[in-house]
């Protein structure tokens, strides 16, 4: 056996035969490809990738690549279509197919990210996790979790979560907790938890329709209150005749959802509450 010049590949006719050095078919004569026998083919620096620091291995991965750099594509039809991408991965099969183009993006999986188009910096690992989906900046984790929608700055974490998110800036943790069409800023914890609605936004949903304690340190929850968030503080016309006309009353919970139910509190009845401010005129 002898050295053959760049561009041929070694073979041989079977056992006892002298192997040969044959030019590769569609070789590129100048860096070289290895084929033993159609169609066990393997390309070094073959006809593609092209571009600069691009690896690809499977069938048709990165095959379309004509200026993009630092990709590395594994799997058949991993990054099939990239044209211009960078500093991208995706490993598995279709993973990244039909992606044109953007930077900063892992597919792990299947199918994972196989349409997102032209989104950059995103994250998503698990089978068709985020197949169809065409946002930027995501990270979706979970089998078949944020399927479709064109939201960014979003996090999904579970199987099928999160089925269409289309909002952005949101936060959905569960198996197949919420879907967010177009609201923002929501938070969805919990196995199968829903929002109010499929468009609100600025809400935060803890745990499914089953859930029944809110168990934590406080019993309640306080909104942020800060003198640096306000502006135009005068002093109300209340004094101690609205303090007095307040009743401060211990009751035990028994809520007509069954939510909370013989849980000991002290506090307002609403209703009276809204009374006294009404005739306070505040």
């Amino acid at each position: 056996i002898s050295e053959g010049t760049s561009g041929q590949v070694l073979t041989s006719n079977g056992v006892g035969s002298a192997p040969t050095f044959q030019t590769a078919s569609g070789a590129d004569p100048v860096t070289s490809s290895l084929d033993v026998n159609n169609p066990k083919t393997i390309k070094l620096n073959g006809n593609y990738p092209v571009g600069t620091s691009n690896i690809a291995m499977g069938l048709d991965a990165l095959s379309s690549i004509t200026s993009g750099s630092s990709m590395i594509a594994i799997g058949q039809d991993a990054f099939k279509d990239s044209t211009t991408g960078q500093y991208s991965i995706a490993v598995g099969q279709g993973a990244g197919e039909n992606k044109t183009s953007g930077f900063g993006n892992v597919f792990v999986g299947n199918y994972a990210g196989e349409n997102n188009g032209g989104g950059n910096s995103n994250t998503f690992i698990g089978t068709e996790c985020g197949r169809q989906n065409q946002g930027t900046r995501n990270t979706y984790i979970g089998q078949g979790a944020a399927m479709s929608g064109s939201g960014s700055f979003n996090t999904v974490v579970g199987g099928q979560a999160g089925t269409v998110v289309s909002g952005s800036r949101n936060v959905l943790i569960g198996h197949e907790s919420g879907f967010i069409v177009g609201g923002t800023n929501n938070v969805i914890l919990g196995d199968t938890s829903t929002p109010s609605t499929s468009n609100i936004s600025n809400e935060v949903t803890l745990g499914n329709s089953s859930i029944s304690t809110l168990r934590c340190q406080v019993t309640s929850i306080t909104a942020l209150s800060d003198a640096r968030d306000k502006k135009d503080v005068e002093d109300a016309n209340i004094g101690l005749d609205f303090i007095n006309d307040l009743r401060p009353v211990k009751f035990v919970w028994d809520t007509r959802d069954g939510a909370k139910k013989d849980i000991k509190e002290v506090g307002f009845i609403a209703q009276e509450l809204d009374e006294v401010q009404q005739k306070h005129g505040d």
